[in-house]
């Protein structure tokens, strides 16, 4: 045997070669692989906001009209916010976790959150990462939960705070659509009963979702520190992008109170978490200029100050959050 194996080296090399093969030909399949979730993403881009460019070109011919100093210091806070959100999952982790990468990947979920509607597009791609990162699925998704809550109740503590301090008057004295939101939950409720109904399996898959979800989100009572320095940090991402809006309307000669901005930006966020548009297109802008207007800015200029906002947050970061996209699928996604 091992005088045929002297006298005949071809075998050994024919044998490397065809492994060669076979891992080249999977290596190629894979970065195939690759370069067709690339390409479908940035057709995606390309669907959600070739249609909207008029509001680009708008937004871009509304920054003729501001003040640089104030659109520099809103550069310099939407630069803050990505250095917050990674800070905020680096605190939520209960192992360690390179904040380098997280901050990395928090930047590209700013790409793919304006390419899938409701805003999934970024959790997605952070559970993603987190679980290949070694945490089990359901620590992903109570990272990301608690994340999210953690946002919405640093939002209400800031809303509740700021209106103890400057009174209820700041409020618009506007009436608020009480049946059409009460019909629109009923309908939503009654829509996800359904659901649950007619498919049981589904049903029960989610169930165990949150449950084990849930026991991953009771380990947090074990460590009061993170939660309260997330708590703290989501509460500086919320006043960074308050004052982006800020400033947004300082640069175009707009003088309102900090209270008035922050419930105006309430009104956004809130209509562009209900309509179900990749980054709140549409939504956001609708909520922040009808909150101006509602607080006496000409429409004109509530539309400019609208879309000037909207340009230094959803258009402004497109281009390094799709870097930062290609280089986090290099790593683990």
């Amino acid at each position: 045997m091992v005088k045929n194996m002297e006298c005949n080296p071809v075998r050994p090399r024919v044998a490397i070669l065809i492994l060669m093969k076979k891992k080249s030909h999977s290596g190629l399949a894979a970065i195939s692989r690759g370069r067709v979730i690339v390409l479908v993403l940035f057709l995606l881009l390309l669907y959600v906001t070739l249609p909207r460019m008029g509001n680009f070109s708008e937004s871009f011919s509304a920054l003729t009209d501001a003040t640089i100093l104030p659109l520099f210091a809103a550069g310099v806070f939407l630069a803050l916010t990505f250095v917050v959100s990674g800070a905020i999952y680096w605190l939520l982790a209960l192992r360690p976790i390179s904040y380098g990468r997280m901050f990395v990947v928090q930047l590209s979920s700013a790409f793919t959150n304006r390419v899938l509607p409701a805003g999934v597009g970024g959790p997605v791609l952070i559970v993603q990462y987190l679980h290949r990162s070694g945490f089990r699925l359901p620590e992903s998704l109570a990272m990301v939960g608690a994340n999210a809550v953690l946002g919405w109740v640093a939002h209400g503590v800031l809303l509740v705070l700021g209106l103890s301090l400057v009174g209820t008057d700041a409020l618009p004295a506007v009436a608020l659509p009480w049946q059409t939101i009460g019909l629109s939950a009923a309908v939503t409720a009654g829509l996800l009963a359904a659901i649950g109904l007619i498919l049981p399996e589904l049903r029960r898959r989610i169930g165990h979702f949150l449950h084990e979800t849930g026991r991953s989100l009771t380990t947090y009572r074990e460590h009061p520190g993170k939660l309260s320095g997330a708590l703290i940090m989501a509460a500086v991402l919320t006043l960074c992008y308050v004052a982006m809006f800020y400033l947004s309307a300082q640069s175009l000669q707009i003088a309102l109170p900090w209270s008035q901005c922050f419930i105006i930006f309430t009104m956004g966020i809130v209509t562009g978490a209900a309509i179900p548009l990749p980054g709140g297109l549409v939504g956001v802008e609708a909520g922040l200029a009808g909150g101006l207007i509602v607080y006496g800015i000409d429409p004109m200029q509530a539309v400019a100050v609208a879309l000037l906002y909207r340009l230094i947050t959803f258009w402004l970061p497109l281009v390094p959050s799709f870097v930062a996209f290609m280089v986090t699928r290099k790593w683990y996604v």
